[in-house]
């Protein structure tokens, strides 16, 4: 199956700073901007340290800024580049999950300029691309084979299909996304037992807005909800929490196998 996909093409080759921590959106935001900027440069930042670090390094045309990070938050770091660099009108797009109101006017006090809301969808990158650098437009064609999951209510991979117009994107990309999905899901499985019971709230809702945003990007329906669902509410330290965990690792035992199970069948057919 043939399909159109746009590709943007700016007078001069750009560089683009990616700030984000989770590495499979990051393979994501990549993957996108490599596809439809060809011939850009592609800066990763995993913390708010990097981005301001690679930021006074190469002076990027634009700039995609997570605003929950280890080390640095995207907030802390926007004000930095701002108050070091103030001539500067090198557009900001903060990288969120919430649509909250107090957030959004936060970002703009600190000097952001736009909003891209996780999971990544490629038509809206593009959207913010066509308004901050202005670049023309062109069409590509190409194909992409055919895969399902055996579960499509844990593991529904249309949704990441739709978001990344994974009609186009091909065999390769798929593959890799779900392996570096299932290494991360593997760190984070054997992270939730390496404590003992004792857990802070910090920590878990941390675990839990990782896994949101690796969980909702990839398609992991249920495993997604259950994330959301720690954001807000950890558990009480004891049995509740200790059930919550239990539960929380047995889908992402699941979802690594749904995962293994498809990567197989994208492999080997």
């Amino acid at each position: 199956m043939s399909t159109e996909h746009t590709t943007v093409s700016p007078a001069q080759p750009l560089r683009i700073l990616i700030a984000e921590d989770n590495p499979v959106n990051m393979m994501v935001a990549v993957t996108i901007l490599n596809r439809v900027l060809p011939g850009a440069t592609i800066l990763e930042a995993a913390n708010g340290v990097e981005a301001v670090e690679k930021y006074n390094e190469s002076r990027p045309d634009l700039v995609f800024m997570d605003l929950q990070m280890p080390d640095r938050n995207g907030f802390d770091a926007t004000e930095i580049i701002r108050k070091t660099d103030p001539a500067a009108q090198i557009p900001i797009i903060a990288i969120t999950a919430s649509d909250m109101k107090e957030e959004r006017e936060r970002c703009l006090e600190l000097g952001m300029n736009d909003f891209l809301h996780k999971p990544f969808v490629e038509n809206a990158m593009i959207a913010l691309l066509k308004k901050w650098i202005h670049p023309s437009a062109a069409e590509i064609q190409t194909i992409t084979p055919d895969i399902q999951s055996s579960d499509s209510q844990h593991f529904n991979i249309a949704i990441l299909k739709q978001y990344l117009s994974a009609d186009i994107i091909g065999y390769t990309f798929l593959l890799e996304i779900m392996e570096a999905t299932i290494t991360e899901l593997r760190k984070l499985s054997s992270q939730i037992w390496q404590h003992d019971e004792q857990w802070e709230d910090t920590d878990l809702k941390r675990i839990g807005h990782k896994l949101y945003g690796t969980a909702t990007t990839v398609g992991l329906m249920e495993l997604s909800r259950m994330a959301a669902d720690m954001q807000v509410n950890p558990g009480t330290p004891g049995e509740q929490q200790k059930l919550l965990l239990t539960q929380l690792k047995e889908e992402l035992d699941y979802c690594i196998h749904l995962l293994e199970e498809s990567t197989a069948h994208l492999r080997y057919g």
